[in-house]
């Protein structure tokens, strides 16, 4: 936590692949690349990412619904 704040990542994944060892995947990428206060402590899979009519991201809803899980 910096400043109160956590860092999560949320992206769509194939249905083929395992959540699970994604996120580890993703995890060890993220250590070897990444400061730690960077790494996500909080990695979520959604079927789609909402966006508005022009196919930008909805960030606002986005943090809205991962605030709510993560508190």
């Amino acid at each position: 936590k910096i400043h109160g704040e956590e860092v999560a990542l949320v992206a769509v994944k194939n249905d083929n692949t395992d959540s699970h060892k994604l996120a580890l995947d993703i995890k060890k990428l993220c250590k070897r690349k990444l400061s730690s206060y960077k790494i996500p402590s909080h990695i979520e899979f959604w079927e789609s990412i909402p966006k508005t009519p022009s196919k930008k991201l909805l960030r606002r809803k986005v943090r809205e619904v991962i605030n709510s899980k993560i508190r």
